[in-house]
């Protein structure tokens, strides 16, 4: 790989191992080429003096965040003038017959979410500096169909919940083994229960959500409209629900709860 570091320069190096159990990478840096200086006023290094030097410790952390003063985090796959004559990279048509096949929009959707990765870096490595262009990840959000073009105003509901579909179906594609993080950091269980008044049969409707729809409108604050979302509703005379028990509409008793929260919870305003 070639690592980027703080300074602006880059550096080749091996990826030698990787623990499972922590996520880190040990690496190794390659030598750097030493200029050697001709002439009778100046010494000669000789490429045997070079390998009499120590070896280079290998060092072990996160790939993809680097290490403070040092690595960005940013890095590019190198495929070594050896690898390609031991015949050890296969070639374009070898790799083609074995790419997995998608869909115009799965791949739309593939893109969105490589857009939203690249994002999320550079806004952290904005605290050291950098600038971002994001325009690509505007452009890869038009497979969201918003109700107006990407350049244009939207939702910011409308947008967050087709983001969060989108990534969820790409990660459930390309990365299942993460899709969890998605639904442990966002998603959230509601759960809806009606109650028969004349036999008390409970029945539980449960379904999961990554963001909560609250009406403001009137409200003082937050805590009000969850209230709102999470008031009784007593189901009687022509609007009686049917009981499954009871074999007839009787009067019912309903409400909401959130049974399940997220680490990050959603408020659609």
């Amino acid at each position: 790989v070639s690592m980027q570091w703080e300074n602006g320069v880059s550096y080749d190096a091996l990826v030698e191992a990787f623990d499972s159990t922590t996520g880190m990478h040990t690496i190794r840096y390659n030598t750097i080429p030493v200029a050697t200086v001709g002439g009778t006023n100046h010494h000669q290094i000789r490429p045997e003096d070079l390998e009499k030097l120590p070896p280079v410790l290998a060092d072990e952390f996160f790939l993809s965040e680097g290490r403070p003063g040092k690595e960005t985090g940013v890095f590019e796959i190198v495929v070594s003038d050896g690898a390609k004559e031991n015949g050890s990279v296969k070639s374009t048509e070898e790799k083609s017959d074995k790419e997995v096949e998608e869909t115009e929009d799965e791949a739309a959707s593939r893109h969105l979410m490589e857009e939203v990765q690249r994002t999320l870096i550079n806004l952290e490595e904005g605290s050291r500096g950098r600038c971002f262009d994001p325009r690509a990840l505007v452009e890869a959000s038009a497979c969201l169909k918003l109700e107006f073009d990407v350049w244009q105003q939207n939702d910011a509901s409308e947008f967050a919940t087709k983001l969060l579909d989108r990534l969820e179906t790409s990660l459930k594609r390309w990365a299942p083994e993460s899709f969890h993080y998605l639904d442990h950091t966002f998603g959230l269980k509601q759960t809806k229960q009606k109650i028969c008044k004349e036999c008390g049969l409970k029945t539980n409707r449960e379904e999961k959500l990554l963001n909560v729809d609250c009406q403001i409108r009137g409200k003082s604050d937050i805590h009000e409209a969850l209230a709102t979302m999470c008031e009784t509703e007593i189901m009687e005379g022509n609007n009686q629900v049917f009981c499954d028990n009871c074999k007839k509409n009787t009067d019912t008793v309903l409400r909401t709860a959130i049974s399940e929260l997220p680490n990050m919870l959603i408020l659609s305003l």
